[in-house]
């Protein structure tokens, strides 16, 4: 049995520092973990965003086969639902369709006008908007879609 005292270079690890050690790496999975929820919340708003445009690129093509006369006269606009979005606490429907009146007034071009046909194009903004909540509050996006006659 030796009774030379244990040098510092052949000593294990203290509890001290053992115990910093510790507090370093938890502090550095809690910065990951951060990282990690703060990803998974922008992409699941991501997606949100893209099943609402999907639906309105869906929404968009079915106007597009409704007749331009038929949307002039009687048009009133529509509702729809998204499947995978909740809608506002105040709304029964995520998405809605209607007419806009001329967007811009200095554009002659634009025009709900049903007796406008005589000119050679006649133009009818559509706005379809989705809100929609998400948890930490309301989102929505809109897209102006023109739909454009153009006569024979």
């Amino acid at each position: 049995m030796s009774t030379h005292p244990i040098s510092r270079s052949r000593a294990g690890v203290t509890l001290i520092e053992t115990m910093v050690a510790l507090m370093i790496l938890a502090i550095g999975l809690s910065a990951v973990f951060g990282a990690m929820l703060a990803a998974k919340k922008t992409n699941d708003k991501a997606t949100s965003r893209a099943l609402a445009f999907q639906e309105i690129q869906a929404q968009i093509e079915t106007h597009q086969f409704i007749p331009f006369r038929s949307i002039i006269l009687n048009f009133k606009g529509t509702a729809f639902d998204v499947k995978g979005l909740k809608p506002p606490s105040n709304r029964s429907s995520v998405g809605t369709v209607s007419r806009l009146s001329n967007p811009n007034p200095y554009d002659a071009t634009l025009s709900p006008n049903p007796n406008a046909f005589n000119s050679s194009e006649t133009k009818l903004p559509l706005r379809f908007r989705c809100e929609w909540d998400e948890g930490e509050g309301p989102m929505s996006v809109e897209v102006v879609y023109v739909v454009t006659y153009r006569g024979i």
